[in-house]
């Protein structure tokens, strides 16, 4: 019974010795497991904070890209604008130009009519046959006609004033 006791002994202690080897052969394996997961955080917290550098990097670059575009509508718009006021101040110079050419016209009109009178006035009365009523009424055209060429030139020099101003 001592050999039996003996033999349950050695049995229980190499049972015990086999799970201590076998605990030693796992706590190196559960080692290696656990520096391998420690091993993969890293690698994954690299590649998280890898990712968010490139995420904040793609996030700069559209800002830049979105005031790029702003600086370009801004600056469309500038050209649109100048390039309609170019075009309002050719059409105020355009009128302005009609304008001198209708005043020039009309005094051309207005003299050539006063000439033209003038000249009957002056072949009536060399011919002498102006009566005192006529000579009255011929004068009385003849100096209506100068007031309208003197109004006439005044609003030549007036347009061309007007014209002067938008050229310079």
């Amino acid at each position: 019974s001592w050999a039996y006791g003996q033999v349950a002994i050695d049995s229980t202690i190499i049972k015990k010795t086999e799970l201590i080897e076998a605990i030693e052969i796992a706590e190196p394996t559960l080692l290696e497991k656990q520096k391998q997961l420690e091993l993969e955080t890293e690698k994954n917290q690299a590649k998280e904070k890898a990712l968010e550098e490139q995420l904040k990097t793609a996030k700069d670059k559209e800002k830049a890209a979105e005031k790029a575009r702003k600086e370009i509508e801004k600056a469309e718009k500038e050209v649109e604008k100048a390039r309609k006021k170019a075009e309002k101040e050719q059409k105020n110079l355009a009128k302005a130009e009609n304008k001198v050419e209708k005043a020039e016209k009309s005094l051309d009109k207005i003299t050539g009519k006063f000439n033209k009178e003038k000249q009957k006035y002056d072949n009536k009365k060399a011919t002498g046959k102006l009566t005192d009523e006529d000579d009255l009424k011929y004068r009385e055209k003849l100096l209506d006609y100068e007031n309208k060429i003197r109004t006439a030139k005044l609003e030549v020099e007036k347009t061309k004033r007007d014209l002067e101003k938008l050229v310079n």
